[in-house]
């Protein structure tokens, strides 16, 4: 199943996040060394990434604007949400085969695993 995770980005911040070629997913960590992860810095202030970035989709920017607004930390923590921990949606089964999941992938890599949520999706009218 898909996850997410929130972000609390201000002008300027970088997020550097790995990405999980197997499930295809952002992952609310970064598994690159430091000096991989300095030659990313020095890459982005020379704008040597600019030509491998994806087009920005302008169409939705009024939607995301008009929705976003209503999105704060103070939101998110009352739903349950803070800022960059897994939002699994499903039920329990659901976040048992996650934790499974991420007990062999510990094993595999030393990089801190996200924090998993036990939280519910809202379905209106269930």
């Amino acid at each position: 199943s898909r996850q997410g995770y929130f972000i609390n980005a201000i002008k300027g911040e970088i997020f550097v996040h790995s990405w999980d070629p197997r499930n295809e997913e952002l992952l609310p960590y970064n598994s690159l060394s430091d000096s991989s992860l300095n030659n990313l810095y020095t890459a982005l202030g020379r704008g040597e990434l600019n030509s491998k970035l994806g087009a920005y989709p302008f169409h939705q920017l009024h939607t995301w604007s008009s929705i976003s607004c209503f999105i704060s930390e103070s939101v998110l923590v009352k739903a349950r949400c803070p800022v960059l921990k897994l939002i699994i949606p499903g039920d329990d089964s659901d976040l048992v085969d996650l934790e499974a999941k991420m007990k062999i992938s510990r094993r595999n890599v030393s990089t801190r695993p996200p924090a998993v949520l036990d939280m519910k999706p809202y379905v209106p009218n269930e």
